[in-house]
């Protein structure tokens, strides 16, 4: 279990699987319970600013600061959808309760939603 953070963590609703995610390395999947490091998730190519466990407790969710939103698979660490969000860093990327739909917030002031395919669903403007 990590002694230090330098980047968001997120607990799963069920309170067993724990990320954590640092500036300089992977996000990593933790037993809350024991502390024993689950997995290893790679393909963010810039530190987290959000992660997100779902209900389900079967995906993570990360932003980027680098404007992508990457879903992984829990159980097997794959890619489940890779999103090119925004030019800018996204602020936080969270799920809707369908479990299908992602919603992102943007430095550069929008919010979106897009399905796991990476299909924009909605843009809004806020400033």
């Amino acid at each position: 279990m990590p002694t230090a953070l330098s980047g968001p963590a997120a607990l799963s609703p069920s309170g067993r699987v724990l990320a954590t995610s640092d500036a300089d390395g992977p996000i990593r999947l933790w037993e809350a319970a024991t502390g024993r490091q689950l997995s290893e998730l790679a393909g963010l190519s810039a530190t987290p600013n959000s992660l997100e466990l779902p209900a389900s407790g079967q995906m993570l969710l990360a932003a980027g600061g680098d404007g992508t939103a990457i879903v992984w698979d829990v159980a097997t660490g794959q890619v489940v959808a890779d999103v090119a969000a925004s030019q800018g860093p996204l602020f936080q990327a969270l799920f809707a309760p369908d479990g299908r739909t992602i919603y992102t917030a943007a430095q550069d002031g929008t919010v979106a939603s897009w399905d796991l395919t990476g299909r924009s669903l909605a843009l809004i403007n806020i400033w």
